[in-house]
């Protein structure tokens, strides 16, 4: 019996071509919201760092879609968001055992 092989998943850059760490000096990139020490470093990173930089990057477009930075991208306390952004998405999200049409 012959088993599939199992390929390696390459985990693609991000980047999507309006950058502005580099040109206006913001701490994250306007286009893919990543962290600019990630964006330098991406080639560099293991899979598992580029992992991380995505869910850095997920976090500050949330934060930033709620309002919690301003649009000019200064860097902040990333802790200090990232548990502001969960509690806002714990107070939106359904509670547990609760039914659609009720």
């Amino acid at each position: 019996m012959t088993y599939p092989t199992i390929k390696a998943v390459k985990i693609p850059n991000p980047c999507i071509g309006i950058c502005s760490t580099t040109t206006v000096g913001s701490m994250f990139c306007r286009g893919c919201h990543r962290y600019w020490k990630d964006v330098v470093a991406w080639n560099a990173m293991d899979d598992g760092e580029k992992i991380m930089a995505m869910k850095r990057a997920a976090y500050h477009r949330s934060a930033l879609q709620m309002g919690l930075v301003d649009g000019d991208n200064i860097d902040y306390d990333q802790q200090s968001i990232h548990h502001e952004v969960e509690r806002r998405l714990r107070e939106t999200a359904p509670e547990a055992g609760e039914t659609e049409g009720r």
